[in-house]
């Protein structure tokens, strides 16, 4: 993983979407609220590019 484990549940608590992309633009880490606010979970979305139309309504 990327972030520690302290962290990572830290992330996990907040209200905000937050995700880590790498510099490829590769998404590394997505938390509970992005899972809420976007539909996707993290296991559809971790290792795809950002620019995959991840959003609410593209599913």
């Amino acid at each position: 993983m990327i972030i520690d484990e302290y962290t990572q549940s830290l992330l996990h608590s907040l209200n905000d979407g937050i995700y880590i992309l790498n510099q490829h633009r590769t998404i590394l880490f997505w938390n509970k609220a992005a899972e809420a606010i976007t539909g996707f979970t993290a296991r559809e979305v971790i290792g795809r590019s950002c620019s995959d139309n991840i959003s609410p309504g593209h599913r």
